[in-house]
């Protein structure tokens, strides 16, 4: 009975261990760069830092240079690769909590690096917010196609120059769909990093296209179509 309890303690202790990284003795890597914005301004007060899965092996605060530095131990096990990135705030699903900035993370795989130096700088591009809201407000038949582009808020790049592994930065969303009398109004609204404006653009009937123009001054903006 006792050898039983013996193998669940060590059963309960693999659950909370055996599935995270193993830390490497004292062996540590070096990182530093700067965080400025798309204009080239340091940004200050921005967090980086390396982890692998959920465990945070190292971290910085940007100074009011936008210059970070910071050791971080080495680990292997767990999840294959590691993450170097930037805590602007949290994305899932189009949704964005905290913070002005695109979400940016870089792949990277310490076993190939020798000097365990990585220095990178990083362009933060800020984020803004979109809704688009078109009714229908005659009784005459119609049909209006519409089309949206914009970048998305997420980056994934890997630093890791061999790797074939999809990665996502700034990817850009197209939507395009028609609205009916069946299905007669719009209510759209989405995030987007300034890489570039955004495009949107619709066709009323066999009417010449119209383009609208997005401000991109304003952090959030509304533009309303009636039809």
């Amino acid at each position: 009975m006792k050898y039983y309890h013996f193998l669940l303690y060590c059963a309960f202790l693999y659950t909370l261990v055996g599935c995270g990284p193993s830390i490497r003795g004292d062996i540590r890597n070096y990182y530093e760069g700067t965080v400025t914005n798309s204009i080239g301004e340091p940004l200050e007060g921005i967090p980086v830092y390396f982890r692998s899965e959920d465990f945070e092996l190292g971290k910085s605060i940007t100074d009011a240079n936008g210059f970070y530095s910071f050791y971080a131990l080495e680990a292997s096990g767990g999840n294959p690769d590691f993450i170097f990135g930037v805590n602007t705030g949290y994305y899932w699903n189009d949704t964005y909590d905290e913070g002005n900035y695109a979400y940016t993370n870089y792949r990277l795989y310490q076993d190939y690096t020798e000097d365990r130096i990585y220095k990178k700088d990083i362009v933060l591009y800020q984020i803004k917010k979109v809704n688009i809201n078109i009714t229908k407000v005659t009784d005459s038949q119609a049909t209006l196609t519409y089309h949206i582009a914009y970048n998305d808020i997420r980056c994934e790049e890997s630093l890791y120059e061999e790797d074939d592994y999809p990665y996502e930065c700034y990817e850009i969303r197209p939507y395009s769909n028609e609205l009916t009398d069946n299905n007669p109004n719009l209510r759209f609204s989405f995030y987007y990093a300034t890489v570039a404006d955004p495009i949107f653009y619709y066709q009323l009937n066999n009417e010449q296209q119209v383009t609208v123009e997005i401000p991109t001054t304003e952090d959030e903006t509304t533009i309303t179509i009636e039809y």
